[in-house]
């Protein structure tokens, strides 16, 4: 019995069935619209996708200050986030409270909360911007 990984060749013939030299292979991404090349950006996106999943921040914001108004809502797909874990609830709503009343950075709220929402997690879900 063999266990095969992508690129691994099986080679059979008369003289019986051995694991012969690699060949270049990988994965071919699959989405609604078509098989093939897909680009750089979305693969990245997927494989995060993937691995650590993603948590949607709904947020309410006074539009006079620009401050959060409650607390926000979490919804995930894929990350470790559980609504019975009031401790990791607290973490990120802390987080995007903080990375909310930081402004704008120059566009570098994105990154500040994956950056922060890392540290509540071993996973890095990814996050939209806003």
């Amino acid at each position: 019995m063999f266990v095969c990984e992508n690129g691994q060749v099986i080679e059979i013939s008369d003289k019986g069935v051995r694991r012969a030299e690699r060949v270049p292979g990988g994965y071919v991404f699959v989405d609604g619209s078509g098989v093939g090349d897909v680009g750089r950006a979305v693969i990245r996106d997927r494989e995060i996708l993937s691995r650590d999943g993603f948590l949607v921040v709904f947020v309410n914001v006074d539009r006079q200050n620009g401050t959060m108004v409650g607390d926000p809502d979490i919804v995930s797909r894929g990350f470790a986030y559980e609504a019975n874990d009031p401790d990791l609830a607290r973490q990120i709503k802390a987080v995007v409270a903080d990375t909310l009343a930081a402004g704008r950075m120059n566009g570098r709220r994105q990154s500040l909360l994956e950056e922060n929402l890392s540290r509540c997690s071993t996973a890095r879900p990814a996050a939209a911007p806003w």
